[in-house]
């Protein structure tokens, strides 16, 4: 069963029923990786989401959705770093992320702050229905950090997402009625993040205003994200899945 796309869906994880996927959290803080240096990542983010109906009067907040995650990030100079992101929801839905990030402190600090823009695709689609889902996204994080031993981070920092839904096909809405959908919108909202950073892992949750309601106030929901980083990261994740 679908659902047309509303608020919390793009922000958390895109998701009606089984859709296109989009993460939120960033999993690192403000230092650049430095000249060379390269790591890689291996994650799940997971979160509770709405289901509006076309007309957004009748919503489903019972729903959760969980992504993985691949990364790989690279310093191309003392202060400036690139990464690219691929995601998958258990839907299989596929999407990928780019990024650039810059430091504006020195290494040798025990603070860090970093602007971090990205930009990136989703897609889901069915053969059986014809039903496809395309999500454009930029976003842009400010990254803020401080080191209080040398192998763990505390980062914080606000983050600006814009994303851009098409959904076309056939579909089911929340009142059970089969309709064909036809869904294009652009939707810009903040988010706040709040995380730890090891030398091989990192959790955070990032808090996103949903509006359950037209008409009605905001209600903030937590999107939670835990990433491995290098090959040690990879046998974790895998006990984890277990």
């Amino acid at each position: 069963m679908h659902k047309v796309i509303s608020l919390v869906n793009i922000l958390g994880f895109i998701a009606l029923t089984s859709c296109a996927t989009v993460p939120v959290n960033h999993f690192q803080g403000g230092k650049s990786l430095g000249t060379g240096q390269t790591k890689i990542g291996f994650g799940a983010q997971f979160g509770r989401i709405v289901d509006y109906d076309s007309d957004e009067d009748v919503v489903d907040d019972a729903s959760f959705a969980l992504l993985f995650d691949f990364s790989v990030q690279r310093g191309l100079g003392p202060k400036f770093d690139i990464g690219a992101e691929l995601f998958a929801s258990m839907s299989l839905s596929l999407g990928i992320k780019l990024h650039g990030k810059y430091a504006f402190l020195d290494s040798t600090s025990r603070w860090g702050i970093a602007l971090m823009p990205a930009l990136g695709y989703s897609v889901y689609s069915e053969t059986e229905t014809g039903f496809s889902q395309k999500a454009f996204i930029a976003e842009s994080a400010l990254l803020v950090s401080y080191d209080f031993s040398s192998n763990r981070t505390l980062f914080f920092g606000p983050s600006l997402y814009h994303y851009n839904i098409n959904s076309k096909g056939k579909g089911q809405s929340l009142k059970g009625n089969t309709e064909q959908i036809n869904f294009d919108r652009s939707i810009v909202s903040p988010g706040l993040s709040l995380g730890l950073l090891t030398e091989h892992s990192a959790f955070e949750v990032t808090l996103v205003p949903v509006r359950k309601r037209v008409g009605e106030g905001n209600e903030l929901f937590p999107f939670f994200g835990i990433r491995f980083f290098g090959w040690e990261g990879l046998l974790a994740l895998l006990r984890l899945a277990d």
